[in-house]
C-alpha cells in the first residue's frame, strides 16, 4: 500500500526547519509529506492537510479581541532531560539562522484558506500547527488575540522551543483520545492566539493562564494546536498527533477508493 499524501503548508522562504521536522514526523507515522507554498502549488489529490506555523495572519482577515479572562494558575514545573535541552538548542539555532522574517504573508493566507476549504469539502483530516490553528479559527469566522503578552498576569509569558509550558487537555475531546487526558508540556513560540471561536469549533486545551492551546471541530476531523509538536520529536505523545492524522488519512483514502469502485461498477 502506498503511503497517504499529507500536504504541509509553509512559507516560500524561512520555514525549512519546521518543514523538515514535520516531514520527518509524517514519515515516522507512515505518511508521505508534500510541501506546499505560494510558489509550490499543491497536487490535485491528497489525503490529509497540515497547515504549518510561521508568520502572523494578515490583520485585515480577522477581528481582534481586546479583553481576556485570566484563569487561576496552577503552578507546576517539568524536569527536562539533557537530550531535550540538546534537541531544543539545535532547533533554536536552526530557526534563528533559517527562520522566516516577521510580518504577514498574504499570499500564504489565501493559499491556506483555499486548501482548508478543499480539505473540508473532500472530508480530509486537517491539523493546524500554531499559525495553522489560528488560520482554521479565522477561516471559520473566529477572531484572534493580537498579542498575548498583555494577557499573562499571574503566569509569566515565555517563548521557548523547550517543552516548558503546561497545558491541560479536555478529557472528553478527540485530542485527549490522541494524547491522553493528562497535563502535557509543550513549547511556546507564538504571540497571537485564538479568541472568539469559529463556527463548529470548541476549546480542548488551555494553559495555566486560560489562553487557548487547542481547538477541534465538533463534527469533522479538524484539530488545531498552538504549540509546535514537530519540534518535540523526543516526546512520544507529540508524535501521536501525526500518527493519528495519518491513520485518519488512510481511512479517508479507503473510503474514497470504495466509493470510486462502487461508482465504476454501477456503469459496467
Amino acid at each position: 500500500m502506498t503511503r497517504p499524501v499529507v500536504l504541509v503548508t509553509s512559507a516560500t522562504r524561512g520555514s525549512t526547519v519546521q518543514w523538515l521536522a514535520t516531514a520527518l514526523a509524517i514519515r515516522r507515522a507512515g505518511g508521505r509529506a508534500v510541501r506546499v507554498t505560494p510558489e509550490l502549488p499543491p497536487p490535485v489529490n491528497f489525503d490529509a492537510l497540515i497547515i504549518g506555523g510561521g508568520a502572523d495572519l494578515d490583520e485585515s482577515r480577522y477581528s481582534v479581541l481586546d479583553a481576556w479572562r485570566v484563569a487561576d494558575p496552577a503552578k507546576a514545573s517539568q524536569p527536562e532531560e539533557p537530550q531535550t535541552r540538546l534537541i531544543a538548542a539545535g532547533f533554536h539555532l536552526l530557526r534563528k539562522t533559517f527562520g522566516a522574517k516577521p510580518g504577514p504573508d498574504r499570499a500564504r493566507d489565501v493559499l491556506e484558506t483555499k486548501l482548508f476549504a478543499v480539505a473540508r469539502e473532500r472530508k480530509r483530516p486537517v491539523l493546524g500547527i500554531c499559525r495553522g490553528a489560528q488560520l482554521i479559527n479565522v477561516a471559520l469566522g473566529g477572531s484572534l488575540v493580537e498579542d498575548v503578552e498583555a494577557f499573562y498576569f499571574e503566569v509569566p509569558h515565555m517563548r521557548t522551543v523547550l517543552p516548558r509550558r503546561p497545558v491541560d487537555i479536555e478529557p472528553s475531546s478527540r485530542l485527549a483520545e490522541t494524547l491522553g487526558p493528562q497535563r502535557t508540556w509543550v513549547n511556546a513560540l507564538h504571540h497571537q492566539a485564538v479568541a472568539e471561536l469559529g463556527e463548529g469549533l470548541r476549546v480542548v486545551a488551555r494553559d495555566d493562564n486560560g489562553i487557548v492551546q487547542g481547538i477541534e471541530h465538533e463534527t469533522s476531523c479538524i484539530l488545531g494546536v498552538q504549540w509546535h509538536p514537530e519540534l518535540i520529536p523526543q516526546h512520544r505523545r507529540q508524535q501521536r498527533l501525526f500518527s493519528s492524522l495519518v491513520a485518519q488519512a488512510n481511512r479517508a483514502r479507503q473510503s474514497t477508493q470504495t466509493m470510486n469502485a462502487t461508482a465504476q461498477a454501477s456503469f459496467q
